[in-house]
Formats: structure tokens, sequence, C-alpha cells
């Protein structure tokens, strides 16, 4: 192995590490939750950037046309937001008399059901384990019934808030007005010239001379202005 590959080899490779809009606004620690959504949108949720819930324009007009990184971007958009009305972003929130625990309110026994790592009440108060655990179940849900919540299903038939038009409008409306959702962040692009430009116009360029437009030359010496007295 030559000294240029071993060198080659050691440099790290880098990653994409953006993290996109959340409602807990990725503060004091809160950037590991973001990035525990990103990882199950990679991993045992990835379903969920590739499918077009029906009813997904309530929610994000601009998702059908959105790229990949878009789409993730809204799941951690929706999932925050949810999270905010289940918890007000709090791991350690108990709700139900005992029966719901963590950020996205889970109940033990649907953890378990659905093969997350955290299956206690306990485990679901760690942040990551418990929003892992939801993108899980939604990564069935979802693709199951093609909605976000139209009908109750989808999201809605697991989350509560989606039962509020209040809280459910709250969410959408919220997510609704980020750059991903509204397709703000696709538009600022800048465009690229199309190759067969001058197939699909050439009027454009028919009548254009190709002769280069040379510039004239600068003289070498400028002479002096000479001042003249205007005839009375």
């Amino acid at each position: 192995m030559s000294e240029l590959a071993v060198a080659k080899s050691l440099r790290p490779v880098a990653r994409d590490i953006s993290i996109p809009e959340a409602r807990w606004e990725n503060s004091h620690g809160k950037a590991r939750w973001t990035l525990a959504i990103l990882s199950s949108l990679r991993s045992h949720a990835s379903v969920l950037p590739e499918i077009v819930p029906e009813d997904i324009r309530a929610y994000c007009p601009a998702y059908e046309q959105a790229s990949r990184k878009q789409r993730e971007a809204f799941w951690v958009g929706l999932i925050s937001s949810l999270a905010w009305h289940e918890s007000t972003h709090r791991p350690h929130a108990v709700g139900g008399g005992g029966l719901w625990y963590g950020l996205t309110q889970i109940l033990p026994a649907t953890a378990r059901g659905y093969g997350c790592k955290a299956r206690s009440g306990a485990a679901l108060k760690d942040p990551v384990d418990n929003l892992s655990c939801a993108l899980r179940i939604m990564a069935v849900t979802v693709p199951r019934d093609m909605v976000i919540s139209r009908g109750m299903r989808g999201v809605a038939a697991d989350w509560g808030p989606f039962h509020s038009s209040r809280k459910r409008e709250d969410i959408r409306s919220w997510v609704r007005n980020q750059p991903y959702c509204t397709g703000l962040a696709r538009s600022l692009r800048p465009k690229a010239r199309p190759d067969d430009l001058m197939d699909r116009q050439p009027g454009l360029w028919a009548e254009a001379d190709p002769t280069p437009v040379r510039p004239r030359a600068r003289p070498t010496r400028w002479a002096p202005i000479v001042a003249t007295k205007s005839s009375e």
C-alpha cells in the first residue's frame, strides 16, 4: 500500500450534520432529540420520508415536491410539535395517572407491542429512546393508513392531540409555516440553465452576429486637451 493511500484512508469522512428546525428550538442539549429523529428516519423509520400521505397538503403543501432532507425536516417538525402538546417538551412527564411516559407520552404496553427498545415507563423517560419508539410506531401506522390524521388514523391512531381540533390545527399551523413546507427553501435555490436552451429557443440566437465584440483599444498616449477661446 502506498503512503498516499494510507494518508487518504486516515482522513475522516465528512458527514452532513445540518439540523432542521424543531419546535423545541434545538437548544440546551435538545439538538440530540432532533438527531434521534433523523437517525430513526434513516434506519427503522426510513419508510416515512419515502411515502406521500393522502392528507399531507393539510400539513405541508410542498412535501410532495420536497427533497429527502426536506421531508425528513417535516417529520422533525411534526413530531416536535406533537411532543409540545403531549408533554410540553418535558422528557420525564407522566400522564394519565401513570399510564403514559416521556416526550411523546407512550404507553409501555404499546412500546413492547411495537418492539421498541424502551419497554418500561422509566425507559420511556429517556428522550432519545422515546422518540425512537414513536418513530417505530409511526413507521407502521402511517404506511398502513396512508394518512397523518384523516379519519383519526395514521399518527392520530395513537396520539390524542390530533383528536382535538384546536391542538391539531396548532400542529398543522406550526409545521405549515416552516420553509421546508412553504417551498421557500426550494425556491431560493438558483435554477440551472437548461442544456437544450438553444434548441428550444432558436430565435434568440438566429439573428445574433457570431462575430465577437471587441473593445476599442486604449490610446498609448493621451493627447493634451487645449482650451480654445470661442469666437464672439
